[in-house]
């Protein structure tokens, strides 16, 4: 099946990386979770590259003492420098609002059942932020035939009773 291109923000593609874990479910159908798999792979080396930028920002806008990053108030977290703190929250605005091109497989929603061929249980948040991904059957039917047409298949349409 070919990949579509699709445009999201930053934030956008960070609020996917997160829903489509939700998706990570070992119950999932085989054809279901390959393709699942496929479209996380993609959007977790964007969000990847997203990552680093972010720590560069936060450490080139940290408190340093004694060429020390100083310590935030919570585990893992770093104080900013007070003097370069709008500096750092107009860079990650202009960071988040950036739009990324990203490449996936779209399927259809009635492929996402587990391995009996039950519908699995999603939360629709996670349906409404992974909207780009899903097509309706027919699309899904169209992607299909072509992707097997370019390997060499022949497909027909079989006919009904």
């Amino acid at each position: 099946m070919e990949s579509k291109k699709v445009k999201l923000t930053v934030m956008q593609l960070e609020d996917a990386f997160s829903a489509i874990q939700g998706l990570d479910n070992p119950k999932m159908a085989y054809s279901s979770s390959y393709w699942i798999g496929r479209n996380m792979k993609s959007i977790r080396e964007e969000a990847r590259e997203i990552a680093e930028i972010k720590q560069k920002l936060i450490q080139d806008h940290a408190l340093m003492v004694d060429g020390k990053t100083v310590s935030g108030d919570t585990p893992g977290s770093i104080k900013l420098d007070p003097t370069k703190a709008d500096g750092y929250w107009k860079h990650l605005k202009e960071i988040n609002d950036q739009e990324v091109e990203l490449s996936v497989w779209p399927l259809s929603i009635n492929l996402l059942n587990d391995k009996d061929g039950k519908p699995l249980e999603i939360r629709p948040s996670v349906f409404m932020t992974l909207d780009f991904l899903f097509i309706d059957d027919e699309a899904f039917i169209v992607l299909c035939k072509n992707y097997l047409e370019g390997l060499g298949y022949t497909v027909e349409k079989k006919a009904s009773n």
